[in-house]
């Protein structure tokens, strides 16, 4: 009997006797030799050889063949599996998350993480605004543990690492003069007309995590925002509107992008808004149509309508009126044009 579990293919002799998971009988006699190589679909799975189920080990320096001599009922069973890697991570003391789809993990030292081969692994280094200088994460040194030898580079403090072997991360640590975010002078289009507006970054998380968006206006009511991990941002608009469009194109994406586009309809007695956002795929081009009201008149297909409130009162950089868009994981452009 021959058996295939997981994604890839058992060859015996040279030839295919099973293409993913299934199972298929083959006569032979006692004595035969058989001859058997397994090919994973990807390289990020594994391959183990079972026999009656036993595994059969094969030195590094072997041929990828399995010799396995009928004696007998013979199972040959090819198991495919998610190859498993290790990030070491040193934080040098300081506060870092790791966390995949299928993990989270707080670091504040050093630690030893079991991952998955090619599993993207969002990397978030935290170090609140802060008047004084202080040590903080400003970026990470990576080595990867290759076949070839290891592989240096470095990556920014807030990134995303795509594991394909053993992987080490050392926290670059420098003393920062945090602050809070200044607003990003621009522009949207009003009535086709441009017209001063600016980015807000939005404050209210900030003792929890970084700012890690790069915010650029590019002109045209067009706005460039870079944000690889997930923050909050209003576009101060004027107040006398009837209509807003929100265009947005995927510029590049880290691990699943995100965009909410909402209207604050209320600052008083309680920050309130209203719009829509991604609950599934993001296309390279999305475009949305509020009222000031935060009604959805167009929308995504599969974008879902959403709002919320802040149970704290009031948020002192709101105005009614003005756009509140959360991004998270994707760099967009972003086009913002009105109507009275």
């Amino acid at each position: 009997m021959l058996v295939v579990t997981g994604d890839g293919l058992l060859y015996v002799n040279g030839s295919l006797a099973v293409n993913g998971t299934g199972s298929k009988e083959l006569e032979a006699e006692p004595g035969v030799l058989l001859l058997a190589s397994l090919e994973p679909w990807s390289p990020f799975l594994q391959a183990r050889l079972y026999v009656n189920g036993t595994p059969v080990e094969r030195c590094p320096s072997c041929p990828p063949v399995y010799a396995v001599e009928v004696r007998g009922d013979t199972e040959l069973k090819a198991v495919f599996e998610p190859r498993k890697v290790v990030l070491r991570v040193d934080a040098k003391g300081l506060a870092a998350k790791l966390a995949s789809k299928s993990w989270e993990r707080g670091v504040n030292g050093s630690e030893v993480i079991g991952a998955v081969a090619g599993e993207p692994v969002n990397v978030t280094s935290y170090c609140p605004p802060s008047p004084e200088a202080k040590p903080c994460i400003v970026g990470w040194a990576v080595r990867v543990h290759a076949p070839t030898g290891v592989l240096n580079s470095t990556a920014s403090a807030n990134t995303t690492v795509v594991p394909v072997y053993d992987t080490e991360l050392e926290a670059i640590v420098q003393k920062v003069v945090g602050g809070i975010p200044s607003p990003v002078p621009g522009g949207v289009l009003y009535a086709g007309r441009e017209i001063p507006a600016e980015a807000v970054p939005r404050h209210v998380w900030l003792d929890v995590r970084p700012w890690t968006a790069r915010v650029e206006y590019l002109g045209n009511g067009t706005w460039l925002i870079d944000e690889p991990v997930g923050n909050d941002l209003y576009i101060a608009v004027p107040p006398n509107w009837s209509l807003v469009t929100v265009e947005a194109w995927l510029v590049d994406s880290y691990v699943k992008p995100y965009l909410d586009v909402y209207v604050v309809t209320s600052n008083n007695p309680v920050l309130r808004y209203k719009g829509a956002g991604t609950c599934s795929s993001f296309p390279s081009y999305v475009r949305i149509t509020l009222t000031r009201d935060g009604r959805v008149l167009e929308k995504p297909k599969y974008w879902c309508l959403g709002g919320g409130y802040s149970t704290i009162g009031p948020d002192p950089q709101a105005r009614e009126g003005y756009l509140l868009l959360t991004v998270a994981s994707a760099k967009l452009k972003v086009r913002v044009s009105l109507q009275p």
